[in-house]
């Protein structure tokens, strides 16, 4: 049951690094400018990522951004799409390190894109690169084991509310 496991995570490894531009496996660039804390919710109902051998499913967002530089706050809503290995719990929370070039401004509005999984090793972070400004990565803060269990496939957020 265990090789099984690996050689899907493997497989879908390789689907991902097809699907999403390939970038140096390392800690996201670009200082740490603040944590983005995100809840889940619903399950969203689509027809998930049919070449994933795992099943994956999209669920609702809500999340709250603290910029470590301005002490700007702000709300997003949004969806999550991930995989998981079988038996394996639905996270219900995530939190993450935001990095962004240290020129960069209004990283609150920045973080209001999509968001793809960059392809990892087993025991690496998960990274995730902004679509439309790649200069943003997300990286997960958690316990490097658990995430072998959770693939992330696309994250979105839209700006809800900021206070300064």
């Amino acid at each position: 049951m265990a090789r099984n496991t690996i050689a899907t995570i493997k497989k879908l490894s390789l689907a991902i690094y097809l699907v999403v531009p390939w970038t140096a496996h390392a800690a996201a660039e670009g200082p740490f400018v603040g944590e983005l804390i995100c809840s889940t919710g619903e399950p969203i109902k689509d027809a998930g990522v049919p070449q994933l051998t795992l099943p994956s499913i999209s669920m609702e967002l809500r999340c709250e951004f603290g910029d470590t530089g301005s002490g700007e706050r702000a709300t997003y809503t949004g969806a999550i799409k991930i995989a998981q290995v079988p038996a394996a719990p639905i996270a219900r929370t995530f939190v993450w390190q935001v990095k962004a070039p240290s020129d960069a401004q209004n990283v609150t509005s920045l973080l209001a894109q999509k968001f793809d999984a960059q392809p990892r090793e087993r025991n690496e972070p998960l990274i995730a690169v902004g679509q439309t400004e790649p200069k943003i990565k997300i990286q997960r803060l958690t316990d490097r084991t658990k995430d072998n269990e959770l693939i992330m496939i696309e994250m979105h957020l839209r700006l809800l509310s900021r206070l300064t």
